[in-house]
């Protein structure tokens, strides 16, 4: 029978109301009044905090009593609202990193029942078992498996989510719900706090870089963790052997937006918000007209990326947010004749803000581990060549924006730097 969940952690408390001793407890009540709401006939106001609070105190003198810490998993029966809680031992987490493994297969498209925790747990369990993991914490052991989606998108472990940052860059980031994830109760914290931002992570990033991982969830909290093999091998391994670029193409191709994918500006011609449309390759904004890519970008950044090749949009609009938004909500058709894709999955990096395109291409160095001298970069304005003191390859972008021509030419270009024939 399908319930609501939720796990928490119970430690002991000078309080006696058995809430206080929960940590997050307000974030735990919340995420079982919205799964409500969204799931039963009743409303989120018919939930009331003492029939939670009751079990859970129940279920913990049950477990040893009130004066030990305990796991507490909470269920909640939608069309009953009859709450039911069992109260386990907490077990700490180890002060090294555990183990975890890239999954063998990618995770299959998530139900609407997805952002509300529940014990339908069969995409996890179905993970856990495929590639053999344990939950165990002995340093040799493999804890859990690091999940992706069908776009090749880092999502999250089967029991938390997961937090990251490229050497050398003190920002942490953690992948956003849209790549298909459970928004957990502390990864909602560490975003209120600014301990991090949402980014999505490509696997190619996993053993391209040098990048520092933790996991986290209510119960266990932050902890650090590192991809293993099954052996605990400190190599990082992928499910499936990652394409890399021919020796005569650009291992890193970056594009501006405006009048180069797109022809707009977007910080000018329209307002948001940006909403999706029911035709492909197209956004409906509230103020202007709708838009989309050149007529030759959705199968040409979709080839791109089958031959091994790296895509970064690289942008000095003064509205941000309406390009990230454009991304998300185009829908392309899939060359493969799969799903229908978005085109923000296309992109392996996206550095959209203003300033000097030098700015944007030394922060893709540093995330990307490529040399300059791998990127190549097309762009409608002259101004921004500037980037060639870099190393980079600057290909000019004509009034009719991007098209297969333009990106031979830029190849051409590229391999006549590199001495290429």
């Amino acid at each position: 029978m399908f319930k609501l969940l939720t796990t928490l952690k119970y430690t002991p408390s000078e309080s006696e109301r058995v809430a206080d001793g929960v940590y997050l407890w307000e974030s735990h009540m919340h995420r079982l009044r919205e799964g409500v709401d969204a799931l039963s006939p009743f409303s989120a106001s018919d939930l009331r905090e003492s029939d939670v609070t009751n079990e859970l105190a129940h279920s913990i003198g049950l477990a040893n009593g009130l004066n030990q810490s305990h796991r507490v998993s909470v269920t909640l029966d939608p069309s009953t609202l009859e709450v039911s809680a069992t109260a386990t031992e907490l077990k700490s987490m180890p002060d090294y990193p555990v183990n975890v493994v890239i999954d063998k297969e990618p995770t299959r498209s998530y139900s609407k029942v997805l952002p509300y925790k529940s014990n339908n747990r069969r995409i996890y369990l179905q993970s856990k078992l495929r590639n053999g993991v344990s939950y165990s914490t002995v340093r040799d052991s493999t804890f859990d498996v690091l999940m992706h989606n069908k776009n090749g998108y880092v999502t999250e472990t089967t029991i938390a989510n997961i937090f990251y940052k490229f050497n050398n860059d003190d920002t942490w980031y953690t992948p956003p719900v849209e790549d298909g994830l459970l928004p957990g109760l502390m990864r909602s914290h560490l975003l209120d706090i600014d301990f991090c931002s949402e980014r999505s992570l490509y696997i190619s990033e996993l053993t391209r870089n040098h990048i520092k991982l933790k996991a986290a969830n209510a119960l266990r909290g932050l902890f650090d963790i590192q991809i293993t093999d099954n052996q605990g091998s400190l190599i990082p391994c992928t499910p499936t052997p990652m394409m890399e670029a021919p020796a005569n193409l650009p291992k890193l191709i970056v594009f501006d937006l405006d009048y180069t994918l797109w022809d707009l500006w977007i910080d000018t011609h329209i307002s948001g918000p940006i909403k999706p449309s029911s035709n492909y390759n197209e956004v409906i904004p509230r103020r202007g007209s709708p838009f989309g890519f050149y007529r030759d970008v959705p199968e040409m950044l979709q080839r791109l990326k089958s031959e091994g090749i790296e895509i970064a949009a690289a942008s000095r609009t003064a509205a941000p947010d309406y390009a990230y938004d454009a991304l998300k909500h185009l829908k392309l058709k899939n060359r493969s004749g799969g799903d229908n894709i978005s085109a923000k999955s296309l992109f392996d990096y996206t550095e959209v803000y203003p300033g000097s395109k030098v700015k944007h291409f030394q922060k893709l160095a540093k995330k990307s581990g490529f040399a300059y001298e791998d990127m190549l970069f097309f762009d409608d304005e002259s101004r921004n060549k500037e980037v060639e003191s870099l190393g980079v390859t600057f290909q000019l972008v004509g009034v009719s924006g991007t098209d297969e021509n333009t990106l031979q030419k830029g190849v051409k270009a590229w391999r006549q730097r590199r001495g290429i024939s």
